[in-house]
């Protein structure tokens, strides 16, 4: 009788198995597809209890068991039966709750469920539609290429990497004093061709083609510097990524002007490490040079075809010098690097650093290398900082 339930159950535990694969896989998603999965699973659960009940009482007539001096009432014999329905009822509930809470339809560190058709799952970023009105897909990284989709607010998306295209005004960043824009174009994960992919469009209706966003309209719900960026036929039309700024430095009493230029650019951001000793108010710091009384011409952000000039009042770095001396000059490092958006710097090769001496009156660059306690990719994050 054992190998009769195993057999009559193995089509349910089947069934959950591949549940089990195919979430696991991002093949199966959405609270609608697995829901319509978990249903089948409990039915045939069900099923199959319900034909081991049936096997196991014609096994007992066939055996004579119910001929027995003690033999139940008719009665007993119904409450039991419905009795053991009710237990196999709690164990297939329990089986399936159970996969679900250990297998849920929806990853459970994202707080807004999924667009329709794109699966979270086994993706680099995540992040909620933004715009006010929703905003179409593409078929590559610009608004001139044929939309593929219309994804509306308030649902997530899941990005495996992205290409450069387009640059478009991203209102996350911006204020009064700085804009900012980006030109990442985020590309919705999917599964490649194949069976799995298949599969995925048939169970979740997944897209088969690629299908890029802007990354203007995208809020984050995860990391969003964890992509790849990408140059390859799956970016068509791709822009290049910026060169390295070309940098001068305009040194001027209390205040200088630092300009950069670097093909490719549509931000720039500057900053500044002072190193750990007494001789700078901001000792150990890494500092972006934000003016914001300059207005939006002389802040981090939107370059002017790869051109960007920034106020840096280096005056006010200065620690107050004691009684009767004048302060010794002090060294301290410009950083300036393209930013692909707000508070994502580009690739930390194309970032200029620049050791420069600071006295009252004036700035003067240094041939000074690096030490060992800077670090440039918290220099360049510093650079790129924008308000959110």
């Amino acid at each position: 009788m054992f190998f009769v339930w195993i057999l009559v159950l193995l089509p349910g535990v089947a069934v959950i198995a591949a549940r089990v694969y195919l979430v696991e896989e991002g093949v199966l998603y959405g609270a609608s597809a697995v829901g319509r999965v978990d249903g089948i699973a409990a039915a045939t659960l069900a099923l199959g209890a319900a034909l081991g009940v049936l096997i196991w009482r014609r096994r007992a007539r066939r055996d004579g068991d119910e001929d027995e001096p003690d033999m139940r009432r008719t009665g007993q014999r119904w409450t039991d039966w419905v009795a053991g329905v009710a237990a196999f009822a709690s164990v297939i509930s329990l089986v399936v709750n159970g996969t679900n809470l250990f297998q849920p339809a929806e990853r459970v560190d994202i707080a807004i469920s999924a667009c329709p058709g794109v699966t979270l799952r086994h993706s680099a970023y995540v992040g909620f539609v933004d715009a006010e009105k929703g905003f179409n897909s593409r078929s590559g990284p610009s608004t001139s290429f044929n939309p593929t989709g219309r994804f509306n607010k308030g649902c997530s998306l899941g990005f495996t990497e992205y290409c450069l295209g387009d640059a478009v005004p991203d209102i996350t960043g911006t204020t009064e004093h700085v804009t900012w824009k980006t030109n990442r174009w985020l590309l919705i994960t999917r599964h490649p061709d194949g069976p799995l992919g298949g599969l995925a469009r048939i169970l979740s209706s997944e897209s088969p083609d690629d299908r890029f966003v802007s990354d203007a309209y995208v809020t984050p719900e995860t990391r969003y510097d964890q992509l790849a960026r990408r140059d390859s036929a799956r970016c068509p039309g791709h822009l290049a990524a910026p060169a390295k700024p070309q940098v001068s430095i305009d040194s001027r009493p209390e205040q200088a002007v630092v300009q950069a230029s670097a093909a490719h650019a549509i931000n720039m951001g500057f900053a500044v490490w002072f190193p750990n000793n007494p001789n700078f108010a901001d000792a150990g710091q890494y500092s972006q040079i934000f003016n914001s009384q300059g207005g939006p011409d002389v802040n981090p952000g939107t370059t002017n075809n790869g051109l960007k000039a920034v106020a840096w009042p280096y005056a006010a770095s200065l620690a107050m010098a004691s009684p009767g001396k004048t302060p010794a000059n002090r060294q301290a490092f410009l950083i300036v690097i393209p930013c692909v958006a707000d508070n994502i710097p580009a690739d930390l090769t194309s970032a200029s650093v620049t050791a420069v001496d600071i006295s009252v009156d004036r700035v003067a660059t240094a041939n000074q290398p690096t030490p060992p306690d800077f670090h440039l990719d918290q220099a360049a994050r510093a650079a790129c900082g924008a308000n959110t």
